[in-house]
């Protein structure tokens, strides 16, 4: 009894071995980062390059970040930057300039930082100036003013006066722009062009150190509007334009919560290409687009408020509001019992500026963003070869229920059209689009599937946004792909653009 009370012990102590071998290689797998697969050329045994590989990145960008002369520069009188939890509670959206600063920093990142600020390529300005500014559930005038007064002016003027690098890279500049210093905003169109009325009373961005060094710098900031131009009181000598393009860079809207945890759709994804026919990642992309299917109960969706907008797309959000009575079949709009991918497209109207957070929701649940607005400068656009895939863009007139410039791919509908269109008669266009969808992909004979399904619009959609999605995500500040790579990525194409010049 006593041997074979000593085997059982012995099998049972190895299988728990076995077992949590196994699931910590599960769990390894898992955590692994998604391969980029856009494109034709993608393999499921290639090699693939990332944009920065943590291990390589210091052979590119090198970034210094200016010291700052007083320790108030980061702090909130308030409650410190640190204290992550309590900012993230406060400031929401506007953590970007201290995250980006941390990231940066971050063990996993920190090889594009040199400690030298002659082997570096690249400046970055740290500064608190939205966590001044939306530190308190209103916006604080006062309070940012006097930070701008005590702290960051007298940095800004150190760096003009007392350091080289800025004054060198005007000198080495082919145009009013600096050729490598960075300096981030979070305003919904940036410090020179936002039109929020507390912002318009601001003296901070009237103040001319203001426009001799932060304007001739490039900002790093939620997208904005192309060829917009700056009021008369905030331009300056060196910057007339809000965004100039190949010198701003437009970044994704940083969010601690709902935007950040866009995640990869599954594992099959990775090292996957439909393109490649490989059955195994086939069977299982027809499986989640027939549960997808099964989901949806409506074509649109759309929470938050109504009002008639600001810069881009006024009146747009009425608009929507007055077809989905209308068309109630079609809508899922302001119910609070339902969920995002309960739909197919979300409406993403533009808000405050001419972009709207929808946008990145609809991407983080699978759902494809219907964006109306004008002109908009896009985030990592042109690293993203299927970004126009993942959304469908319409440009609006003066008049909201006149759309122009669809670029919805489809022979059922209006194809990169210029032209004008109806609002109404388009989007119950699109409604059909999606129930036409929903048939196809819900249904269970494997040939109609095959021919019908995967190869529908919609699903070759769907697709791109599973492959790019978490290109656009700060979940993960040692990512391999990321948002963070893809901003050093912007960041380094800047930069090696100017030194070749």
């Amino acid at each position: 009894m006593g041997m074979k009370a000593l085997f059982s012990t012995i099998l049972l102590c190895l299988m728990i071995f076995i077992c949590a071998t196994f699931n910590l290689y599960l769990r390894l797998v898992a955590s692994t980062p998604l391969p980029h697969t856009s494109g034709s050329n993608a393999s499921n045994n290639s090699a693939h390059t990332y944009l920065f590989e943590t291990n390589n990145c210091s052979q590119q960008l090198k970034l210094y970040i200016y010291e700052p002369i007083s320790e108030k520069l980061l702090a909130d009188p308030k409650y410190p930057i640190g204290n992550k939890s309590v900012l993230v509670r406060q400031l929401g959206d506007y953590m970007f300039e201290a995250a980006l600063l941390g990231a940066f920093q971050h063990k996993d990142r920190n090889c594009i930082i040199t400690q030298d600020p002659n082997k570096a390529n690249a400046f970055l300005v740290p500064h608190a100036i939205a966590a001044h500014f939306y530190n308190v559930p209103n916006a604080n005038r006062l309070l940012l003013e006097d930070y701008y007064r005590e702290t960051l002016r007298p940095f800004l003027q150190h760096i003009q006066q007392d350091l080289p690098y800025f004054n060198e890279s005007l000198k080495a500049s082919n145009s009013s722009i600096s050729i490598n210093h960075f300096f981030i905003n979070t305003f919904d169109n940036g410090p020179f062009c936002d039109e929020n009325t507390h912002v318009n009373e601001i003296n901070v961005f009237q103040d001319q150190v203001w426009k001799d060094v932060v304007a001739p710098m490039m900002q790093i900031g939620y997208y904005s509007q192309l060829e917009q131009v700056i009021p008369k009181e905030r331009s300056a000598s060196r910057r007339t334009l809000c965004f100039i393009p190949d010198k701003d860079i437009a970044a994704p809207m940083y969010d601690e919560e709902s935007r950040n945890s866009i995640q990869k759709l599954a594992l099959f994804m990775q090292g996957c290409n439909l393109n490649n026919a490989d059955a195994h990642c086939l069977q299982q992309w027809k499986s989640y687009l027939h549960k997808r299917a099964m989901r949806v109960s409506r074509p649109f969706y759309f929470q938050g408020s109504i009002w008639g907008g600001k810069r881009c797309a006024a009146g747009i959000r009425p608009f929507l509001q007055s077809y989905c009575q209308q068309e109630p079949e079609n809508c899922h709009f302001q119910n609070i019992s339902c969920r995002m991918d309960d739909s197919i497209f979300a409406f993403c109207p533009a808000g405050w500026a001419c972009w709207s957070a929808r946008f990145y929701d609809a991407w983080d649940h699978m759902t494809i963003p219907v964006r109306f607005s004008e002109d908009m400068a896009e985030p990592f656009a042109s690293a993203v070869p299927q970004y126009s895939k993942m959304m469908i863009s319409i440009r609006t007139t003066e008049t909201p229920h006149i759309f122009q410039g669809l670029n919805l791919s489809n022979s059922r509908a209006t194809s990169t059209a210029t032209h004008l269109v109806n609002g109404t008669e388009f989007l119950n266009e699109l409604a059909s689009l999606a129930r036409e969808w929903v048939h196809v992909c819900a249904a269970t004979n494997t040939t109609h599937f095959d021919n019908d399904c995967v190869t529908h619009t919609v699903s070759k959609r769907l697709w791109a946004i599973a492959q790019n999605r978490h290109l656009f995500s700060w979940a993960h500040v040692n990512a391999a792909e990321g948002a963070y790579s893809m901003l050093e990525q912007e960041m380094w194409n800047r930069v090696r653009r100017n030194l070749l010049k």
